[in-house]
């Protein structure tokens, strides 16, 4: 059962409330465009639609093995700390959507074949933060829902590759990326 964007949109929220996170976390608030514009100009970078879709649902968020990263207010630490630590991926145009809690990252990942859409990939910064180590999913939305399917026990992504081309076919329009378990 494929999942679109529109879909994942009305599903993902309804996930983040039941992944496991800090129980006096406040309930999830978007940064507004005007704090996301401001991010991108201090930053240079410029981000995909989805990525703004996602951060004006939750700009930022203590769920997950890790946490999703923010542009405004008290989760753009995590932002600013990934790019103290690899200033490089300002000039690459990546945007770090979240970490894993072991010092690695997903970016949102510059390779655009669709519209205001970039897959996120998996980048292992301890092995080389320079290079993406698979694809994770074709969209921001398609790896919220599948990192949250994770924590809420469903262990199947990454690297049962027929379920994430049944929830996400798209993610083959990325061919030049590897999948997870196929890493170059």
């Amino acid at each position: 059962m494929a999942l679109d964007i529109n879909e994942l949109k009305r599903i993902v929220p309804d996930l983040l409330q039941q992944a496991p996170g800090p129980s006096e976390e406040e309930p999830t608030q978007g940064a507004t465009l005007e704090e996301i514009g401001k991010f991108e100009t201090e930053n240079q970078v410029s981000l995909s639609q989805d990525v703004v879709q996602w951060l004006t649902t939750a700009n930022g968020i203590m769920r997950g093995p890790g946490a999703f990263t923010g542009v405004s207010g008290p989760m753009a630490l995590g932002t600013e700390i990934a790019f103290s630590n690899y200033p490089q991926w300002k000039t690459k145009n990546w945007f770090p959507v979240s970490d894993d809690g072991c010092g690695n990252y997903f970016v949102s990942y510059p390779l655009e074949k669709r519209l205001g859409i970039r897959p996120v990939c998996f980048v292992d910064a301890q092995a080389d933060p320079d290079r993406v180590s698979y694809l994770a999913a074709s969209s921001v939305w398609h790896f919220l829902y599948f990192i949250l399917s994770r924590e809420l026990g469903d262990r199947r992504w990454p690297g049962d590759h027929a379920h994430v081309l049944e929830i996400d076919p798209d993610i083959l329009l990325f061919s030049e990326i590897p999948m997870a378990g196929h890493a170059a």
